[in-house]
């Protein structure tokens, strides 16, 4: 459950890309920057791990975390939705859709062939001791 965390947090840095299911789309603006989802680092830094003998559950209660794991279209509720961009200007629009950018390293349904690898390698390691 440690690692399948760690590796979790670590997808918010370019370190962690390699454990990501697919790349991150880059930022709209500017233009060709990468995503890391670390405005605050709020969303990568609510994580919450809860063990058991029969389960690990990572979960993060951000009410934003799975519009980015999912990606969607977020619609405003008044008349527009409202935010500063990079450039310091504010920008308005009636839905903004987000590209998905997951963190979890889950494909299908399954871990990423790099996440099974680091996660099967601590498993062996606490069956080892």
């Amino acid at each position: 459950g440690t690692t399948f965390k760690s590796i979790t947090e670590g997808n918010f840095s370019s370190f962690g890309a390699q454990y990501r299911p697919k790349p991150w789309p880059p930022l709209r603006d500017p233009a060709g920057v990468p995503s890391n989802l670390q405005k605050s680092t709020t969303l990568s830094k609510a994580f919450t791990l809860a063990v058991t003998s029969q389960a690990a559950t990572l979960a993060n209660p951000m009410p934003y975390a799975a519009i980015h794991q999912h990606g969607g279209i977020i619609r405003a509720k008044g008349k527009a939705l409202s935010w500063v961009n990079s450039k310091g200007e504010r920008v308005f629009a009636k839905m903004v859709t987000i590209p998905a950018r997951p963190f979890f390293p889950i494909l299908n349904d399954k871990l990423t062939p790099a996440a099974e690898q680091k996660i099967g390698a601590a498993a062996q390691r606490v069956l080892d001791e």
